[in-house]
């Protein structure tokens, strides 16, 4: 997003699901990436681009035999892992942990691989994966991909959009546009291609 114009310049600010609203509230940053208005954001605070990016989560499990995916059907009698602080459909995107440990046999981490390899060691049933992250990390690492049973369904779908601070130094309508531009640019079709993924242009 710098190489690609030369008005803005943008900075990484490393977060979590937890503590990013407080971090915002705070004006430690103004834009957030690959976000959703539904995620906790006040419309009367922010703006935000269009879709540029579809995702979901998928449930994963250690591998079962052909034809029982309806394994998944009942995901809150089996232990399952997630990430703490996101929203999950499964929940009704609660994401207080005290209350999902009341609720669930739960356990929450912050890195989703830690969710692939507590599945692969039988530590949980069921683990709740990005679908773009588990793709990735089975190309990486194609010796699990037999190992592991993907559920048909989704947790959820979501439309990835960006998110900006109402009168920062740049608006949601000129994010959309350098997002646009990196997105059709030839020279980053290594992006997509690494990470499986397909742009809403």
């Amino acid at each position: 997003m710098n190489d690609i114009q030369p008005d803005y310049r943008f900075e990484i600010v490393e977060s979590s699901p937890r503590r990013r609203h407080t971090m915002f509230e705070k004006g430690l940053y103004d834009v957030s990436l690959f976000d959703h208005l539904e995620w906790g954001w006040n419309p009367e605070e922010v703006d935000a681009t269009k879709v540029f990016l579809k995702g979901g989560e998928r449930y994963i499990t250690a591998r079962v035999p052909k034809g029982t995916h309806n394994f998944f059907t009942d995901v809150s009698s089996k232990k399952i892992g997630a990430i703490l602080g996101y929203h999950y459909r499964f929940a009704n995107f609660e994401t207080d942990p005290e209350k999902l440990k009341k609720r669930f046999d739960i356990n929450l981490v912050t890195y989703q691989e830690q969710i692939i390899k507590q599945v692969l060691s039988h530590r949980i049933q069921i683990g709740v994966i990005t679908e773009t992250f588990l793709k990735k990390y089975l190309r990486e690492n194609s010796e699990d991909r037999e190992k592991i049973t993907i559920s048909d369904t989704y947790d959820q779908e979501y439309n990835f959009i960006g998110i900006v601070r109402k009168k920062a130094l740049i608006s949601a309508s000129e994010l959309e546009q350098i997002i646009v531009s990196v997105t059709k640019s030839p020279k980053y079709q290594w992006i997509s291609d690494q990470y499986g993924i397909k742009w809403q242009n």
